[in-house]
């Protein structure tokens, strides 16, 4: 029985290599985008006088720069840099097409529930079958391999 006809009826989920790689890769990016912003907005005054900066800018920054990383990238593109260069896409898990705005939202919430669960919401992902962490669940999103 040949099989082939029906593998490309689904797209291929991406590897958790291939994921974790590309969230090592965007979490660098972040990184350096967070201290480019911190030092755009205090400055070296940070370093000399703590008490002299205004730490809910400091604070607003780290909130808002990786939401604004992610979900921008995942609604515009469909991807983030880190699975733009691995050649992987975010879908919805149900129709394969782009997610909707409100869909990259939660999946972000989902990142932060995996961080505050100190990496338990990514056990999913190690599911051969269907690999889907709580971010992935929580928003209906899927990744693939393009």
């Amino acid at each position: 029985m040949n099989r082939g006809y029906f593998t490309h009826a689904f797209p291929a989920y991406a590897s958790v290599q291939m994921r974790l790689l590309a969230v090592a890769f965007d979490s660098i990016l972040v990184g350096l985008l967070l201290l480019m912003s911190v030092v755009m907005v205090a400055g070296d005054v940070w370093l000399r006088n703590p008490a002299a900066v205004a730490w809910m800018d400091i604070f607003l920054l780290l909130v808002c720069v990786p939401l604004l990383y992610f979900v921008g990238f995942w609604w515009l593109s469909c991807s983030s840099p880190g699975k733009m260069l691995l050649s992987l896409r975010l879908v919805d898990a149900a129709t394969q097409q782009e997610p909707s705005g409100v869909q990259c939202l939660l999946r972000y919430v989902g990142y932060l529930v995996n961080v505050l669960s100190f990496g338990l919401g990514i056990v999913g992902l190690f599911d051969r079958n269907k690999p889907l962490g709580w971010h992935d669940r929580l928003s209906g999103t899927m990744i693939i391999q393009r």
